[in-house]
């Protein structure tokens, strides 16, 4: 799970070469291209399905804590808090669900996008090497063992090996 206040892109050393701005439009590229409407389908029925989830939760939680405080004699003040926590929990709960899948299918997304843009004899990484053309097709020179690839034989374009080409939509 990532912190919410770093940066997710930083995560990933393939894309250290690049500045923050054409990271953020790598990442919008590798969701369109790795079905983003599919991601968002399963996180509304995460919302949902956490919301319906913490229904049971909290009446066992109720339960529990009735029959805590009817053993130890906590006082009505702790029980209201415990209440609090459980009926607050209608927010947080679905929202930590949210957050949690979300990162999880942008994780997917990237590693699915970074692991595309590998060179198909050595492994070594395609970002941001200079597109050249090879017979009438785009293709990139593996740096680490010189072969030449056709970004049509990986499925790439030259926006998903240089995120600064990627046009902001």
């Amino acid at each position: 799970m990532r912190i919410l206040t770093k940066k997710i892109y930083r995560a990933y050393p393939e894309l250290d070469k690049f500045d923050d701005e054409a990271c953020k439009r790598f990442i919008t590229r590798a969701k369109q291209r790795h079905g983003a409407w599919k991601g968002n389908a399963f996180l509304a029925f995460i919302l949902v399905a956490s919301f319906i989830l913490w229904i049971p939760l909290a009446v066992l939680f109720i339960y529990l804590g009735k029959t805590l405080t009817q053993t130890l004699g906590y006082s009505g003040g702790l029980q209201m808090l415990y209440m609090l926590a459980i009926f607050t929990g209608m927010g947080w709960f679905p929202a930590i669900c949210f957050l949690l899948a979300r990162d999880r299918l942008l994780h997917l997304s990237i590693r699915k996008q970074l692991s595309q843009a590998l060179c198909s004899k050595c492994g070594y990484s395609l970002l941001g090497l200079k597109v050249i053309d090879q017979d009438g097709q785009q293709a990139v020179q593996c740096p680490e063992c010189g072969q030449t690839i056709t970004l049509k034989d990986l499925d790439l374009s030259q926006e998903d090996l240089d995120p600064n080409l990627v046009t902001s939509s």
